[in-house]
């Protein structure tokens, strides 16, 4: 085994064991907050093809929202808000109805790499989180275009509605007629129905990301819990004690993106994040882009005379190990202690303002 193999197997399992114990932390007895690790499963598949055209001119075809509407008819899907994917943070809410229940699909664009890569994160019914991740090689004068789709098999917000439609089956079918679609604009003499009767074209997958979720009661109503989320007190307690800065990713109470400014056991960073879903006083969601991108999310329900708030956070696995990687892993082992702090700040707040 060369010497750089055997750097990289290492760094690999020092990788996989920071992630491990990202998610394992065992409560203290008698702790104000409790701790959970566990994985999200995701579930997708992946479908490459040749496309008889450069990636510029397939990165314009993909930042015409419209285009998945017109693959999307047998579904009627509609735009409901927006209509470009021009830049990252672009945001696109489409709707349709399946089986006689309304589906919501709101999609960001969270990476643009012009020519090579474009990523978006979707959010259906405000609950259950997917990718697609567009990726784009020349050959030629055509391109090898890889699709994949990801979309999350299981999660605490899956509503008994969205459980009834038949989900896998819908979004492969709209990503089987858009590859289709897009192929066919390229090259009129491609059709529909020899395309589409290869059925999934693509090849199944499978990803399991680390998670954890740390829980703690607050002796007050949401709505007092909510309030002070998005109040500025509660932006500058994270700002001075915790060195986040949110900007008014809270304050403004409603999806955007937001530039964050971090300062994390001496590393700054300046990630985006992107609040999908804001509902006062039941969850947030949220995705964040750094080097190891998370997903946020903040949830509350009454319970006991109060409120049980609960943040998990999952972390997506780098596709390529690095020194750098590995040392930010290591670092983020220290995540569920800083989300304890944090949990108990909160509550501290809250409480002490009813």
């Amino acid at each position: 085994m060369s010497l750089k193999k055997f750097q990289l197997t290492i760094l690999g399992l020092i990788l996989a064991i920071s992630l491990v114990q990202c998610v394992k932390k065992t409560p203290q007895a008698g702790g104000l907050v409790e701790h959970q690790g566990y994985a999200v499963k995701f579930w997708g598949y992946r479908t490459s093809v040749l496309v008889k055209a450069g990636p510029a001119e397939i990165d314009a075809y993909n930042s015409d929202a419209g285009n998945l509407i017109q693959s999307g008819g047998n579904v009627g899907l509609k735009i409901a808000s927006g209509d470009k994917f021009e830049k990252v943070g672009d945001r696109v809410v489409y709707q349709s109805e399946l089986m006689g229940k309304a589906l919501t699909i709101s999609c960001v664009m969270a990476k643009y790499d012009p020519g090579k890569e474009q990523v978006f994160v979707c959010l259906l019914n405000e609950s259950i989180m997917a990718f697609i991740r567009y990726q784009m090689k020349p050959l030629g004068q055509n391109s090898k275009l890889t699709i994949e789709l990801e979309v999350e098999e299981t999660n605490p917000l899956l509503t008994e509605m969205i459980e009834q439609v038949k989900l896998k089956e819908t979004v492969m079918k709209l990503q089987d007629e858009a590859i289709a679609r897009l192929q066919m604009h390229f090259d009129p003499s491609l059709k529909r129905e020899d395309l589409q009767s290869e059925n999934l074209r693509g090849e199944p997958i499978e990803k399991l990301y680390p998670a954890h979720q740390a829980t703690i009661w607050i002796n007050a109503p949401a709505t007092k819990v909510a309030e002070y989320l998005a109040s500025p007190a509660f932006t500058e307690m994270m700002k001075q004690k915790f060195n986040i800065d949110f900007d008014r990713a809270f304050m403004d109470q409603k999806p955007g993106t937001y530039r964050l400014s971090v300062n994390f056991l001496g590393t700054e960073s300046h990630p985006d994040a992107f609040i999908l879903s804001y509902q006062k006083e039941k969850h947030i969601i949220a995705y964040w882009t750094a080097k190891l991108n998370s997903r946020i999310q903040i949830y509350t329900k009454p319970r006991k005379g109060g409120t049980e708030f609960t943040l998990a956070f999952m972390t997506e696995s780098p596709s390529a190990v690095t020194m750098e990687l590995a040392n930010i892993v290591m670092n983020n082992a220290q995540i569920p202690n800083i989300v304890e702090a944090a949990l108990i700040e909160i509550k501290t707040a809250v409480e002490g303002a009813v």
